[in-house]
């Protein structure tokens, strides 16, 4: 697959475009809850947004042209729900380190499941073909975790452990998030489910062995 593959033949200008591609996208997250993308065609798309396949032929080359605005859709959610993780008074009622990872902890499992549809597409579509990436991501979530890291780094400070390093905070991320994918994106197929981890029992101790890394 080709970087051309996964370009739009042009991107919507207009509200009516607009409105098609949002039905479009709406339409691939309901599949994908219950397929695989690679599974779904162009028809099975067009029957469930009401449109017609023509209709996604003159704006996209192929399904998997969809997938760049798919995931633009996915990182805008994920900066909306970051900036939402500490509002409110969550970081008076969390106000330890180890009730503000447990806190961290319980929100990242509930944003990947609420998005299992779309990380679970991009993470294999990733591995077989190649990345799909959008302009200025890395900076993107380097932004969204330093919001969401520092009630932490505030917790370590008061107790005179700020000696961070970028590597140790890189690896914390690493962690996080890759135990989470690991449990939950094939959850079938994955040492989480032969070892019968429940969900409180693997939130715990993901806390448990953050908590220690980060004292260290």
């Amino acid at each position: 697959m080709s970087e051309k593959d996964l370009k739009l033949v042009h991107k919507p200008k207009q509200d009516r475009s607009k409105d098609t591609q949002e039905k479009l996208l709406t339409a691939l997250e309901s599949l994908l809850e219950e397929r695989f993308f690679e599974q779904i065609t162009i028809r099975d798309i067009a029957q469930r947004a009401g449109l017609s396949s023509g209709t996604i032929y003159r704006r996209f080359q192929n399904k998997e042209a969809l997938l760049p605005i798919l995931y633009e859709r996915y990182d805008h959610r994920l900066g909306q729900w970051a900036g939402s993780v500490w509002q409110g008074k969550r970081l008076e009622k969390h106000c330890d380190l180890e009730s503000r990872i447990n806190w961290l902890v319980k929100e990242h499992v509930r944003f990947y499941k609420e998005s299992l549809p779309i990380l679970r597409t991009v993470y294999v579509y990733n591995r077989l073909h190649g990345e799909v990436s959008l302009p200025n991501v890395e900076v993107t979530r380097r932004d969204i975790y330093t919001v969401m890291l520092d009630p932490l780094w505030e917790c370590l400070e008061q107790k005179a452990q700020a000696n961070l390093t970028g590597n140790k905070v890189r690896c914390l991320i690493l962690i996080l998030i890759t135990t989470i994918n690991e449990r939950f994106l094939f959850e079938k197929n994955t040492p989480s489910s032969i070892l019968k981890l429940d969900e409180k029992v693997f939130i715990r101790e993901l806390t448990n062995a953050l908590k220690a890394y980060l004292q260290t």
